[in-house]
């Protein structure tokens, strides 16, 4: 009889979400006999399979076994002990020399009710099952983990004469080359493939972290993460890549959550929990943009500390943070980078597939690298949410290349994968993650959201989606860095409109940020960079001024055209009267002109004619002195100009003119100090054609102070002049 020490025997029905019963095998404490089939696989050499996986494309998954693909009948290669009790006891042992470990995949497997199978490697450190009906299923499909070294057992016990009634066949064996899951404990390495997720620059990254997985199909390995939904209901949905799961069963699949190292330096690592099978649910069925999206179908315990990593599904430039994966099947590593990605080019997959121009993002990590191992791992933006998968690259560890990430936005556009992602029927452009089921708040910036062109002087919209029910704050960031309140509280109601101060600084690397009064966790950020840029530059002054012919100049300086315009003249005391506006350059592009008594201007073109941008005189302005020898003050109000697409220009107006409004001497009609014989030739033309005097003019011919000009004007000013 086998002596077993039970403590150091590990019973993974207890550890591991894959159904079983417990209990252990009927020969650990009964004496069996040696009667006990075999199988036995060919060889498999290691360095032959290291080779060929060297020269493996870095799109494709990760090789750890070598598969001999068989139809093993258990009954047919079992040997079978009746016990007393008449109960029958099937023992097969299956051996690859020289394996680190071995699994199994049965297809076709159904057990009965009263069947228990047990599968324990040879030093009996790890004993499976008992497995029973409880792991039948509709696709008659059945696999189990890797188990340490070149030879496992299988132990089946069932009723007398019930063989008929289960049906085992071994349709794969794996024979583990690599170790793997480190089950030897000899993990090394020094790759610079990114830190060990328990160092201290990972601190602030652990819900990422904890969202990374490793995927086990059979022979093949890749990354993935758990990814969260609009329901925040835990549904397991894992998404990867589609060059990972292509032609592979998902029913079979392996997630290891937690395989990584207990401190920063250390190599050893235990491969932690699992969950087993999961169903396919979406594939992009290529590399554009080469993603899945599987659902496990087993159970998620609780104490894994499992993430379900937010999403942003923008198709602008995400800033990135870090991604999260398992290089050659190392335990779980972070890369981190803070600059933004960008939209990938055409790319020939090596023969494994083509993606067209802008369907992944890529990037240069700052720290850490991939290899294979590292496929279908998750591309975390500056929020932590999942923008992308990846699909490979030439940023091999350490090597400074490129990575390609499947866009999660494309994925949006070519599956149909909203239907899971956004359950609720609303789809939100980006949603944060969670450990717990229930609603959680959420705040997501829509506009704007990085690419705009934004122009200070003018009004725009913020958009936003939440369900958040408290007001919010909308800050103003530039270079990642605060710059200004834009609204300290406003309604939650997911729109503002913003007007841009010309106080703001010109810049391409501004974005908002908008949080929640009541939460301070709640908030977003524009997920790319926007830009501001100072309006047009236009000045507006009063120019010349020639008060005895009762004229001024209005000039302009413009950086842009102008379509339009319209101002007030405003006089302080009021001394004159403005009788018309014409000619400048506004007459020339040939605009109507419109004024009134009390100072209004408003001038456009009829036919769309624009004003060029530069140095003009915009327009001049006819004014009537109505008290002569006073000061007034003249200053330029209520401005406002129109560019070509009908936008107010930001107009800065120059400083007010004091004028001096000239005393008239009687008589002299020309103003040039002296009574003569050319004043009295102006009064007689003014008489017999009346109409060309100012009103400066007007007051210095009428001698006699009547308000009509006539002979009797003419005799008075004659007399002047003869002295």
């Amino acid at each position: 009889m086998k002596s077993i020490i039970l403590s150091t025997i590990l019973l993974l029905s207890g550890l591991f979400s894959q159904s079983s019963l417990g209990g252990l095998p009927h020969s650990f404490s009964n004496e069996m006999d040696s009667n006990i089939g075999l199988i036995q696989t060919g060889f498999v050499d290691r360095e032959t399979m290291l080779q060929e996986d060297a020269l493996r494309p870095p799109n494709t998954p990760y090789r750890y076994g070598h598969i001999f693909e068989q139809n093993y009948n258990f009954f047919e290669h079992a040997l079978k002990t009746t016990l007393d009790d008449g109960n029958e006891v099937w023992r097969l042992n299956i051996k690859s020399r020289g394996a680190e470990a071995i699994s199994l995949e049965f297809i076709p497997f159904y057990l009965s009710d009263d069947a228990l199978l047990y599968i324990y490697n040879e030093d009996l450190s790890v004993v499976l099952g008992a497995y029973s009906s409880l792991n039948n299923n509709e696709d008659n499909i059945f696999s189990i983990p890797l188990l340490r070294g070149e030879m496992i057992h299988m132990e089946l016990i069932i009723p007398q004469d019930s063989q008929e009634a289960n049906n085992i066949v071994i349709d794969e064996i794996i024979h583990d080359y690599r170790d793997i899951l480190n089950l030897w404990e000899n993990y090394e390495s020094e790759r610079n493939c990114g830190v060990n997720v328990n160092c201290s620059s990972a601190n602030n990254y652990q819900d990422p972290v904890n969202a990374a997985a490793f995927l086990d199909m059979g022979g093949y390995i890749c990354s993935g993460s758990m990814i969260n939904n609009t329901n925040n209901d835990l549904t397991p949905y894992f998404l990867t890549a589609w060059h990972c799961i292509d032609g592979n069963n998902s029913n079979t699949f392996r997630f290891y959550f937690n395989y990584e190292t207990s401190s920063c330096n250390g190599n050893s690592a235990s491969y932690g929990s699992y969950a087993y099978s999961s169903d396919l649910l979406i594939t992009s069925g290529g590399f554009d943009p080469d993603v899945v999206l599987l659902e496990i179908t087993d159970y998620i315990y609780p104490s894994w500390n499992v993430f379900y990593a937010g999403w942003n599904r923008s198709s602008s430039a995400p800033t990135i943070s870090c991604g999260v994966h398992h290089p050659g099947g190392a335990p779980k590593k972070i890369n981190f980078d803070n600059d933004q990605a960008y939209n990938s080019g055409a790319t020939n997959w090596q023969g494994g597939g083509y993606s067209p121009a802008g369907s992944h993002w890529e990037l240069y990590w700052d720290e850490g690298g991939t290899e294979g191992g590292s496929s279908g791992s998750p591309l975390f933006d500056n929020n932590q949410r999942i923008v992308g998968v990846l699909s490979g690259g030439s940023g091999a560890c350490g090597s400074g290349g490129s990575d390609l990430y499947g866009k999660l936005a494309k994925a949006f556009q070519v599956t149909n994968i909203e239907n899971y992602l956004c359950a609720g029927g609303t789809c939100p452009m980006a949603i944060d993650g969670t450990y717990t089921a229930g609603p959680s708040e959420y705040i997501t910036v829509e506009t704007p959201n990085g690419g705009e062109s934004l122009e200070t002087g003018d009004i725009y919209n913020i958009n936003w989606d939440s369900n958040a029910e408290s007001n919010v704050s909308i800050k103003l960031y530039i270079n990642n860095t605060f710059n200004s309140n834009i609204v300290t509280n406003t309604t939650n109601d997911g729109a503002y409109t913003w007007s841009i101060p010309n106080s703001v600084a010109s810049g391409s690397n501004y974005k908002i940020k908008i949080t929640s009064n009541s939460n301070s966790d709640v908030y977003d950020f524009s997920d790319g960079t926007f830009s501001i840029t100072a309006s047009p530059s236009v000045n507006l002054s009063i120019g010349d001024i020639d008060v005895n012919n009762g004229k001024l100049d209005i000039d302009m300086s413009s950086e842009s055209a102008v379509s339009g315009f319209q101002f007030v003249l405003s006089d302080y005391p009021n001394a004159i009267n403005i009788t018309g506006a014409s000619g400048g350059i506004s007459g020339s592009y040939g605009f109507t002109t419109s004024s009134n008594e009390s100072g209004t201007i408003l001038s456009f073109s009829l036919t769309g004619a624009q004003i060029p941008a530069g140095n003009h005189t915009l327009v001049e302005i006819d004014f009537d002195v109505l008290d002569p020898g006073s000061t007034t003050t003249l200053c330029l109000e209520d401005v406002i100009l129109s560019d070509p697409t009908g936008s107010a220009l930001v107009v800065n107006i120059e400083d007010c003119e004091s004028v001096e409004l000239l005393s008239i001497t009687s008589g002299d009609i020309n103003f040039d100090t002296s009574l003569d014989v050319l004043d009295v030739v102006l009064l007689v033309n003014e008489i017999l054609q009346a109409g060309g005097f100012t009103s400066s003019q007007f007051i210095a011919a009428d001698m006699n102070g009547d308000g009509v000009l006539n002979v009797v004007d003419v005799v008075l000013l004659v007399n002047e002049v003869l002295g």
